[in-house]
């Protein structure tokens, strides 16, 4: 079972709800969700992921459990709010470009999985290709903040 610690972080006038699965020596990797999304999204990836990397789930502003104001759904004042939660979590940037070739690596895996799980549960019966809608439930152990 994976461990994360959560945090209410207060950035850019707002607070955000944020998971962070620590990694010693891993490097930083910050999972964001899309429009109308929250962090649980990423929850079925955790594993495969934190194996490597330390996670971030963010709440964007406006999404789950962060806060929702009136204003500020533009990429630009997003950036900033994530630019303060690295800023909280002693995120910063290196420079280093390595971990993008271990990620292509890791999602190719990823989707390779999904596909040897789509064949099983074809042979199995259990999945329809006409209406391919696949959920995945993992659990986590942690704390919110």
């Amino acid at each position: 079972m994976n461990e994360f610690i959560g945090h209410r972080i207060s950035t850019n006038g707002i607070t955000l709800q944020v998971r962070e699965y620590p990694h010693a020596g891993g490097q930083a990797l910050l999972l964001l969700h899309f429009g109308g999304a929250n962090l649980m999204m990423w929850q079925p990836v955790v594993p495969a992921f934190h194996e490597r990397f330390h996670l971030v789930l963010v709440d964007l502003r406006d999404h789950g459990h962060s806060d929702k104001p009136l204003a500020g759904d533009d990429m630009d004042t997003m950036a900033h709010d994530l630019a303060g939660v690295m800023d909280a979590l002693g995120i910063g940037q290196t420079g280093d470009d390595s971990v993008q070739p271990e990620l292509e690596t890791m999602i190719k895996e990823l989707e390779h999985d999904i596909e040897q799980l789509q064949l099983s549960l074809m042979l199995s019966g259990e999945y329809d290709a006409n209406n391919a809608i696949l959920t995945l439930h993992a659990g986590a152990g942690g704390t919110e903040a």
